[in-house]
């Protein structure tokens, strides 16, 4: 598995699989925080490496662990809090140049350990990263689009495979552009292979490593897709549609918009 791919994916194992939603929960200091050790000194961190006023919250843990996902102004770039038991929290901040985590020791003195991910080995331009990402928002801005569907499929979901045309549909009808994407680590010649069956474009053959999209649980499901107008990103929609059931979708989610 590739180290950037590792190291979100490692991050998620420990957050959970929630569907991310449009609106996350305002700012204010969470009650599972409140008291917490050196929680004035996590707050400083957080605004420090710009956590955004708004968290979502990740499913309770058997372990006790309780988990906040924030986006910050940098899109691409996350800040994860951590909490186990009456323990400090730790805080992690994930980009496409790796992973640091923060842990807090005694009289609440920070410790940073960096694991690389993307940055360090040469870039790959088949990659959906985050350089990507932004390169398409660019472009459905530059056409006038209303916006940017991201569809995520496998090869080894055939309902992914054939729902790419449905989601197309959807989003041309609307004035949205749709991309597709492939959920990392699958069998690229049997990917090739779909793809050209169905009509998917080569572009749809890049596997995901954006931080961004992983964050928001772009591919825990095939298919899935994520839409994103203005300065709003839907909740991850999981699941094969026709074109009127994703039309109905962006419908909603373009009305909150407009």
């Amino acid at each position: 598995m590739r180290t950037s791919a590792r190291v979100v994916l490692a991050i998620l194992v420990l957050i959970g699989g929630g569907c991310v939603p449009d609106r996350p929960v305002r700012w204010s200091m969470p009650e599972s925080l409140v008291g917490a050790p050196c929680v004035e000194e996590v707050r400083t961190s957080l605004d420090q490496w710009g956590a955004s006023a708004e968290y979502l919250v990740g499913p309770p843990a058997r372990t006790g662990t309780t988990t906040l996902r924030m986006p910050t102004r940098a899109r691409g770039v996350w800040v994860v809090a951590q909490r186990m038991g009456d323990g400090a929290p730790t805080l992690q901040r994930i980009d496409d140049a790796g992973a640091t985590l923060r842990s807090f020791g005694p009289g609440c003195t920070t410790e940073d350990v960096f694991t690389p991910g993307s940055a360090s080995r040469p870039p790959r331009s088949h990659d959906f990263d985050g350089h990507a990402l932004d390169s398409v928002l660019t472009e459905s801005r530059a056409n006038k689009a209303r916006g940017l569907v991201v569809y995520a499929w496998s090869p080894h979901m055939p309902l992914s495979v054939d729902g790419w045309k449905e989601v197309d549909a959807a989003a041309r009808s609307l004035g949205l552009l749709a991309i597709p994407t492939l959920i990392d680590q699958a069998q690229g010649d049997f990917a090739e292979r779909e793809a050209g069956r169905v009509g998917i474009p080569l572009e749809g053959l890049r596997p995901i490593t954006s931080v961004e999209l992983i964050m928001r649980d772009l591919q825990l499901h095939a298919p899935a897709i994520l839409v994103f107008a203005g300065d709003r990103v839907s909740p991850v929609l999981p699941g094969y549609r026709n074109t009127e059931g994703y039309r109905r979708f962006l419908e909603a989610f373009l009305a909150q918009q407009d």
